[in-house]
């Protein structure tokens, strides 16, 4: 890790410490008598690209995810990726962390949340990115076995 900051050392750090934690790749835990879902997943890809821009400027990503749901419609999930500081200065690491409620009537489901997005350690000063939430409104509509679905996002 020769030629990083100590924010890039620390996030490289605490995405080998929490990927060890999570463990290996996708699980899911539901009992019978439980509420809640819980499951993880762990991805390896080539490049992290989001909304067209890399994220690792083409070089490979570990990511996971932790998540949880209830019966009643709750969700909740954690996402963390490695991304590099040419994206964003001093940035590691990029955190997801997602909450909404999805419900269904008929063919039709409803789900709404958001998510905020977070580079932990990051210099926002030198780059119009920042922390910020996206609220989200997704429906889908099942018809004669084919799912019509739309995705509302807003953003500042």
């Amino acid at each position: 890790m020769k030629n990083q900051s100590p924010a890039v050392q620390s996030g490289s750090k605490a995405l080998v410490i929490f990927l060890c934690v999570i463990g290996w790749p996708t699980a899911q835990a539901e009992s019978d008598n439980s509420a809640f879902v819980y499951s993880s997943q762990l991805n390896l890809t080539s490049n992290y690209i989001l909304r067209g821009l890399s994220q690792t400027w083409g070089k490979p990503a570990v990511q996971a995810t932790l998540s949880a749901s209830h019966r009643s419609g709750a969700y909740a999930s954690f996402f963390v990726s490695n991304v590099t500081d040419k994206f964003i200065p001093d940035a590691a690491l990029e955190t997801d962390f997602t909450v909404g409620y999805k419900a269904s009537a008929g063919p039709v489901e409803l789900d709404t949340g958001g998510v905020l997005i977070v580079y932990p350690g990051s210099n926002y000063a030198n780059t119009s990115a920042s922390p910020h939430y996206e609220p989200s409104a997704p429906t889908s509509v099942e018809l004669w076995k084919v799912v019509v679905r739309q995705s509302l996002y807003w953003k500042d």
